[in-house]
C-alpha cells in the first residue's frame, strides 16, 4: 500500500513540474502562469470563504469548520504549492478513495475528487478546488469518528449522541505530524472489535474486487444445488474453509460447513439446506453493508466502555457484564417485540430493587390494558387502580368507556411471584420506562428469537446479575441475593453507577472468537444504510 502511494504521489509530482505546467494544453492550473499565481491564489482563499454563496463540494454544515480551520493557518493554502497541486493532495485523494475500507462511502467525496482532477481555467477555480478537498478532508474525519448522521434522527429509539470531534485541530495537528498527509488513510476507531470488523470488511472488498465470488446461477422451478468447488469457494471468501478446491465433499469441507451455519444461526447439518444455500449466495454487496452499518453503530459508542460494564447485544438476545475486559457473566435475554423495540442507548445503573411493584406505563396502559378493561373491568386480577387524585378504588367502579390515558387512572402490580418485573429490577436512566429485571415467564428463554417484552430486558441470570452489580462478595454472596428475591418487602439497594451499554449489532463476535451473522430483528440495518447513503 505504501508503495502504491508512493509512486501515485511521484507521479502527481511530475505532472506538477514547471515544465509540466509549461505544457499543459487542459488548463490543470491556471494557463497564464506567472510568478506571482501562488501568491494571488493563496490572498484569494480568504475573500472567497468571506463573500459568502455557494463553494461546489462545501455543504453549509461544513463551512464553518472549513473557515475555523484556514484562519488558524493564515489562509494558507494546504494542498497548492508554487507549481500546482502538492504531493500531498494526491495523497488526500488517496485517503478519500479508499474509505470504503474504513466502512465509508467514498462516493460521497467523488464529487471533490473531480473537482480537484478536473482541469482549470483560472486560478480562482483552482483555489476553490483547493477549499472543496480541504473540506471532503473534514468530511473525512467527522465521518470516520462519527458524525455522519445523527443517530436520533433516524429513529428515536437510536437514542445516541456520538463524541463530537473538532475535526479542523485533527487536520491540523496532523498536517503538522505529517506533512505528506499520508495519515489521514490511517483515521480509524481504536477499538479490537471494530479493527477485526474492519479485516473482515476488506475480505469481503478484496473478493469483489478481484473477481473471486463465483458466478451462480440455478434454473427457475428447479432445487437449487451448489456444486461442492462452488460451496468451496463461497466458504474460502467466508473464511471457513483453508483446504483446496478439490471438488470433493470430504470432512474439512463438511466441517467448513458447519462452522458457517453456526456462525450464521442456521440448523447444523453439515449440507446444503435451502436455507444455508439463500445465506452462502448472498451478495458480497449486502455482506459488506451489513458490516459497514455495524462498525458506524460502533462509532456511536463512547470510546471508553469502562472498566466494569454491562453489554446488551438487542439483535442476538444476549447479556455479557464484563471485568478488566474479560466475561464475567454470560446471560439470555429477553427483548421488546417489534412493535415496542427496546431502544439502543448508553446509560448506568446506580440501583437494585427488590420485589418491585409495577406502575403499568401510559402506553402499555392506553393499548393494552384499558381495552381489556373497558370489556371487562374485573379482567385484570392483581392490579390495584388508582384515580386522578392518587386514591385507590375498586376496577369495577370505574366507567372506563369514559377513561382516556389522559384520564389519571394508574395501573400498579404489586410485589409477588406474578409481577410482571419478576423478583428483582435493575433501574436504568433513560428517557423511556424501561429496565434490566428478572420475569415470571422463564419458559421464554428456552426461544431462539426471544422478542416479547414492552421494551424492557428480561434477564436469565437476575441473581448473578445483582451480584456482579453489587461486587461484594461478603456482604452481598449470591445465597444473599437469593433470600432477598423469595421474600415480598420492597428494598431499594444504591449501587456505584455501572455502564450499561445496549446495543444492535447484526454482525458481532462471538465468544469463541467466531464472527456471527444475524438477522436484522427490528429492521433497522436498513434505515442506518438508508441514512448513510442520504448523508
Amino acid at each position: 500500500m505504501l508503495k502504491n502511494i508512493l509512486l501515485l504521489s511521484f507521479a502527481i509530482a511530475l505532472w506538477v513540474t514547471p515544465d509540466a505546467v509549461a505544457r499543459n494544453k487542459k488548463g490543470d492550473i491556471p494557463p497564464a502562469v506567472t510568478p506571482h499565481w501562488y501568491t494571488e491564489a493563496a490572498a484569494s482563499i480568504k475573500p472567497i470563504l468571506e463573500k459568502g454563496g455557494s463553494i461546489r463540494g462545501v455543504s453549509s454544515a461544513q463551512r464553518k469548520e472549513v473557515v475555523a480551520f484556514y484562519k488558524a493557518r493564515n489562509y494558507k493554502p494546504v494542498w497548492l504549492a508554487a507549481n500546482g497541486w502538492s504531493a500531498r493532495m494526491a495523497n488526500a485523494v488517496y485517503a478519500l478513495n479508499r474509505s470504503q475500507r474504513e466502512g465509508l462511502l467514498p462516493e460521497h467525496y467523488t464529487s471533490v475528487i473531480s473537482q480537484v482532477k478536473g482541469p482549470k481555467a483560472s486560478t480562482e477555480e483552482l483555489v476553490r478546488a483547493e477549499i472543496a478537498l480541504t473540506s471532503a478532508a473534514l468530511d473525512l474525519i467527522d465521518d470516520t469518528y462519527g458524525e455522519r448522521v445523527n443517530p436520533k434522527r433516524i429513529k428515536r429509539t437510536l437514542y445516541l449522541s456520538p463524541k463530537q470531534t473538532d475535526a479542523p485541530a485533527v487536520l491540523r495537528d496532523g498536517l503538522a505530524q505529517d506533512p505528506t498527509a499520508r495519515f489521514l488513510s490511517t483515521l480509524t476507531v481504536n477499538n479490537p472489535e471494530y479493527q477485526e470488523l474492519k479485516k473482515l470488511l476488506n475480505r469481503y472488498i478484496d473478493a469483489k474486487e478481484s473477481g473471486k465470488w463465483p458466478t451462480i446461477t440455478h434454473e427457475k422451478g428447479k432445487k437449487r444445488i451448489l456444486p461442492v468447488r462452488t460451496l468451496q469457494q463461497l466458504l474460502t471468501i467466508h473464511g471457513d474453509y483453508e483446504g483446496a478446491l478439490d471438488n470433493k465433499m470430504g470432512d474439512d469441507t463438511v466441517a467448513a460447513l458447519r462452522t458457517y451455519q453456526k456462525r450464521h444461526k442456521l440448523k447444523v447439518t453439515g449440507t446444503v439446506t435451502p436455507q444455508t444455500y439463500s445465506s452462502i449466495t448472498r451478495s458480497l454487496d449486502d455482506r459488506i453493508r451489513q458490516i459497514s452499518v455495524t462498525m458506524e453503530r460502533w462509532r456511536w459508542r463512547p470510546e471508553n466502555l469502562g472498566d466494569r460494564y454491562i453489554n446488551v447485544n438487542i439483535a442476538s438476545f444476549q447479556l455479557r457484564a464484563y471485568n478488566e475486559g474479560k466475561i464475567a457473566l454470560k446471560s439470555r435475554v429477553i427483548i421488546g417485540k417489534n412493535a415496542r423495540q427496546t431502544p439502543v442507548l448508553t446509560t448506568y445503573t446506580d440501583q437494585v430493587r427488590f420485589n418491585p411493584s409495577w406502575g403499568v406505563p401510559s402506553g402499555i396502559f392506553a393499548k393494552d390494558k384499558l381495552p381489556k378493561l373497558r370489556r371487562n373491568p374485573n379482567s385484570m386480577p392483581g392490579f390495584s387502580v388508582y384515580n386522578s387524585k392518587g386514591q385507590r378504588v375498586s376496577a369495577s367502579s370505574v366507567d372506563w368507556n369514559n377513561v382516556t390515558a389522559r384520564s389519571g387512572y394508574r395501573l400498579v402490580q404489586p410485589p409477588g411471584s406474578r409481577n410482571a418485573l419478576g423478583k428483582i429490577r435493575f433501574s436504568l436512566h433513560t428517557p423511556f420506562s424501561i429496565f434490566l429485571h428478572s420475569t415470571p415467564s422463564k419458559h421464554l428463554f428456552d426461544r431462539d428469537v426471544r422478542s416479547f417484552s414492552s421494551g424492557c430486558i428480561r434477564v436469565a441470570k437476575p441473581a448473578e446479575l445483582a451480584e456482579y452489580i453489587f461486587n461484594s462478595s461478603e456482604e452481598w454472596p449470591i445465597d444473599r441475593i437469593r433470600e432477598k428475591m423469595k421474600g415480598s418487602r420492597t428494598e431499594n439497594i444504591s449501587v456505584p453507577k455501572i455502564p450499561v451499554h445496549i446495543t444492535y449489532h447484526t454482525v458481532y463476535k462471538g465468544d469463541d472468537g467466531l464472527f456471527y451473522f444475524i438477522n436484522d430483528i427490528y429492521s433497522q440495518d436498513q434505515l442506518v444504510w438508508n441514512a448513510l447513503k442520504k448523508a
